[in-house]
């Protein structure tokens, strides 16, 4: 092999390992987290008795507030005092523990998002060898583990089955259809939407901290209607300006369904396009909806039984093995008009 070929192959090599490094940073981390008071006081105090379990899995639904949880609870572990909300703020975004979280990396912080792959996990148990920088705790967190394929969440398991010395594993999943030997080693935590109530009232914060207002054409009602009572999902929305595609594809879905018609087909395309996840969490809103509003009719509620069956095993497989987007988005929306009401 001459030196230009070894060289690269070379590059392949370390432009692959560096493909495969783990998130370094806090990424959208402000140091604001809602609704889990009580959680972490019983986080704080478990460190304090020295009896913190090692593995934690924290499920719910996309936008419900999963990774934020996790880097407050990596702010407790390495040594944050205070709360994550009001003056307590300003504080934490102050102090060295933010910067290194948010800015510049912390030594002993392993953030892996999906996809995630076998190398990765594999490379971890090396990685978990070393002594810690800090002589403080590691903390290992798993973003979207459902995103994960069956031999990932394998190699996963033995990792957590010898954590090791003051390592600490943060997993998160939108549902709990895992592996039961993954729940069984892990403190398993659900979070829940907010109430109407709850929801109004501690959005006006998180709108402040970030800046933001809502549209004038959307009332806090809409707000809490499409976000499902999910403050983190409601501000993507708002940050994103998708309130107007999440109302496009609805209205879209509500035409297949009841008049068997297949409208603004090019531009629901050019939205969703490359962004299966937000498709299939609006076709999920809305057949659960569907579903509830024909309780009482047999035949139509089994017909969208079957519609959500086929469809989340569509979209769940193209998001695993990557298949073309506009494919399966138009197979989607043929099989509801095939099976729709006359």
């Amino acid at each position: 092999m001459n030196a230009q070929v070894a060289g690269s192959e070379a590059h392949k090599k370390r432009k692959s390992k560096e493909d495969t490094n783990p998130l370094p940073l806090a990424h959208n981390f402000q140091g604001l987290c809602l609704g889990q008071d009580h959680f972490l006081t019983l986080f704080q105090q478990s460190i304090e008795s020295g009896k913190i379990p090692n593995s934690w899995l924290f499920t719910g639904p996309f936008g419900i507030g999963k990774r934020t949880l996790c880097y407050a609870l990596a702010c407790k572990i390495f040594g944050y005092k205070g709360t994550f909300s009001g003056s307590d703020i300003q504080t934490l975004q102050q102090s060295v523990l933010f910067k290194q979280l948010t800015v510049v990396g912390h030594p002993d912080l392993l953030v892996f998002s999906s996809p995630v792959y076998l190398d990765q996990i594999r490379d971890l148990r090396q990685r978990l060898s070393y002594t810690s920088l800090s002589s403080s705790w590691k903390i290992i967190t798993f973003l979207d583990i459902h995103h994960m394929r069956p031999e990932c969440l394998h190699a996963l398991l033995k990792v957590i089955e010898e954590p090791g010395q003051r390592t600490l594993f943060l997993l998160t999943s939108a549902h709990k259809n895992l592996p039961p030997t993954i729940i069984s080693l892990c403190c398993y935590h659900t979070l829940s939407p907010f109430s109407q109530e709850s929801f109004n009232n501690h959005l006006p914060q998180i709108l402040q901290f970030k800046s933001l207002t809502i549209p004038e054409n959307t009332s806090l009602q809409d707000l809490f209607f499409f976000s499902q009572g999910r403050l983190g999902r409601a501000i993507q929305l708002l940050e994103n300006d998708s309130l107007e595609q999440f109302k496009i594809l609805w209205k879209g879905l509500d035409n297949i369904w009841d008049h068997k018609k297949i409208c603004a087909l090019s531009e629901i395309l050019q939205i969703f396009t490359g962004n299966l996840p937000f498709f299939e969490e609006i076709f999920s809103f809305w057949i659960f909806g569907k579903r509830q509003t024909s309780f009482q009719d047999k035949d139509r509620f089994l017909t969208l039984d079957l519609i959500w069956e086929k469809v989340s095993t569509w979209l769940k497989t193209a998001q695993t093995y990557h298949v073309d987007t506009d494919f399966i988005i138009c197979k989607s929306l043929s099989y509801i008009a095939h099976l729709s009401c006359p």
